[in-house]
């Protein structure tokens, strides 16, 4: 049961954790799509908990006021240095936002060499359910059609999730959040060439509820978890999740243009470290 619950919560965080709230008016299809599954499965007890918004609000915003840009992402070529099941846990989350980054901007060519990362990654980590040969074909005959990208990217991570569940991995789930979260909040503030200043600092300031809701998810699984393998990598985690809260927590208090540099920086610092190791 206890296994179950993280799966639930991986699955949602994955996609939707640095989102922005929204009304139920003004949901897209893809908002439908997600909600519809959610309401399948009864998630309602962990969207409540963690307050989760719906949808990828992050790739819509960029995709209105940015163009594409790959030097934002993490090289594919990279995922042959991660040696540690963390290391491929992290990045797997940091390849899945960047495979979600290429689909919006329909990115096709990339998009199928992301997946083919992610894959290769998750395979290593005994994750092959939802990597497989029929999902990159399914890519490559919807290269052009965001949408449909989109929703194959997502039942491929749903598939990963209940292989973790029935193999018992669930010990690997918070690095994989951790990775995509993190990802995902550095594109925003690598987007500075093509999107306003102040729309960046928007939508970077609106992403402290995630973060507080992901440092509570950790917290969580490392107080469920007392035969936890990872813990003391988790903590190390937790750490640096919680000196960027209370980056965030200075600016509240004193919204100078110097506070908020400063969270940006640790943003590029985290993530960069995650993805060197």
């Amino acid at each position: 049961m206890k296994n179950k619950f993280y799966i639930i919560l991986f699955s949602i965080l994955l996609f939707n954790i640095w989102a922005c709230d929204e009304s139920n008016n003004n949901k897209t299809t893809d908002d439908k799509i997600v909600e519809e599954k959610i309401e399948e499965i009864n998630y309602n007890l962990v969207y409540t908990k963690y307050k989760l918004p719906l949808p990828l609000k992050l790739f819509n915003f960029l995709e209105k006021y940015s163009e594409f840009n790959n030097e934002y992402l993490n090289l594919p070529k990279n995922r042959e240095k991660y040696i540690s099941e963390i290391e491929k846990a992290v990045n797997l989350g940091i390849y899945t936002t960047d495979l979600v980054y290429c689909n919006i901007f329909t990115q096709s060519e990339l998009s199928i060499e992301y997946f083919e990362t992610t894959k290769l990654l998750a395979n290593s980590i005994n994750i092959e359910v939802g990597y497989n040969k029929i999902f990159i074909e399914r890519l490559e005959s919807n290269s052009n059609n965001k949408d449909s990208l989109i929703q194959i990217v997502d039942e491929s991570y749903w598939k990963a999730c209940n292989h973790l569940e029935e193999s018992k991995q669930n010990n690997i789930l918070p690095f994989v959040v951790f990775g995509s979260w993190i990802e995902g909040i550095y594109i925003i503030s690598q987007s500075k060439e093509s999107v306003p200043e102040t729309r960046i600092k928007e939508h970077i300031i609106n992403k402290k509820q995630g973060l507080e809701n992901i440092i509570n998810y950790l917290y969580d699984v490392q107080i469920e978890s007392s035969a936890f393998y990872y813990n003391d990598d988790l903590k190390k985690i937790i750490v640096k999740m919680e000196n960027l809260l209370l980056l965030y927590e200075n600016y509240e208090l004193d919204n100078s243009n110097e506070n908020f540099v400063k969270i940006e920086n640790k943003i590029i610092k985290i993530r960069n470290i995650a993805i060197q190791f």
